[in-house]
């Protein structure tokens, strides 16, 4: 593997780890919406 595949794999890696911690907050955010409004 070249440092060129390597770095590519990285930056997908930390981008599916972005949109993970995205969709988590966004979880969050509506669970506390949620709750709140019972």
């Amino acid at each position: 593997m070249d440092a060129e595949t390597g770095s590519s794999s990285t930056r997908w890696i930390l981008l599916f780890g972005t949109v993970w911690d995205l969709g988590n907050l966004a979880r969050l955010q509506k669970k506390h919406e949620y709750d709140r409004n019972l």
